[in-house]
């Protein structure tokens, strides 16, 4: 499974250093060159900037874990299916948001499994996000010939999704958020993760082999404020917890 990591903010970046690793765009995660996990403002101008603009043809399906605009943009949607049909995969809420004549809509329900393609099987898994209007916000399972867990946003595990599926399989790669940064914990832990809450969760995976011994673990979803440290000053931290601190552009195949 190729795994390419095209925006890994959220929120407006401030820093303006954009060719470095300090330039964080809302974006998404692009699995085989072919679907899409989250479609905010940014994606297709980030996959310009890195130079792969060819990729947008190639994209023929798109999950969406929520409607926050750091992982939802009704627009980038439409772009990506301007000249060509789109299978979208969201809740019925998120779905509800889209007008496009190209989107061919499937709505999600937690813990249901949906064939994507000849390629994918993928497991939407309620978070602990905090959504809209009764949203269900969603943590994905992806697999073909390996397995990905997909959890942004949703702070610690939802007991639910690790009682009923996480707990039965085995996984390859985890991406979390680290949206907190070193931040201390607080009432926005509930919904995100800082670097070492994002560690007890790996902890929680691999004690509890849900993880495979050599098994990834990518942090994304990272602050861009000028006051949070850059990528040269988490990426050593992330190390030495066993994380691959992400940037826009970072390929990993799993």
């Amino acid at each position: 499974m190729k795994i390419r990591m095209l925006g890994t903010g959220y929120g407006e970046c401030k820093l303006t250093k954009k060719y470095s690793k300090e330039y964080r765009a809302r974006g998404g995660v692009l699995i085989n060159e072919t679907m899409l996990i989250d479609a905010p403002c940014d994606v297709v101008s980030t996959i310009d900037l890195l130079g792969m603009s060819e990729i947008t043809s190639s994209i023929n399906h798109i999950l969406i874990s929520h409607s926050h605009p750091s992982h939802f943009s009704n627009d980038t949607i439409k772009q990506l299916a301007k000249n060509k049909a789109i299978h979208l995969y969201a809740s019925d809420y998120v779905l509800s948001l889209v007008e496009c004549e190209n989107v061919i809509k499937h709505p999600l329900t937690p813990f249901e499994g949906v064939r994507v393609g000849d390629e994918y099987k993928i497991i939407p898994l309620p978070s602990n996000h905090s959504g809209c209007d009764n949203e269900i916000c969603f943590n994905f399972i992806i697999a073909n010939d390996r397995v990905l867990y997909y959890a942004l946003d949703g702070g610690q595990i939802n007991y639910e999704s690790y009682r009923n599926f996480l707990s039965k399989i085995k996984v390859d790669c985890v991406i979390l958020d680290c949206a907190l940064g070193l931040d201390p914990t607080s009432i926005k832990s509930l919904y995100h993760n800082n670097i070492y809450a994002a560690n007890e969760i790996k902890t929680i995976l691999l004690s509890g082999g849900v993880c495979r011994d050599n098994a990834r673990f990518i942090l994304s979803h990272i602050p861009t404020d000028k006051k949070r440290l850059i990528h040269e000053e988490l990426s050593p931290i992330a190390k030495e917890l066993g994380f691959i601190l992400s940037y826009d552009g970072l390929f990993i195949n799993i």
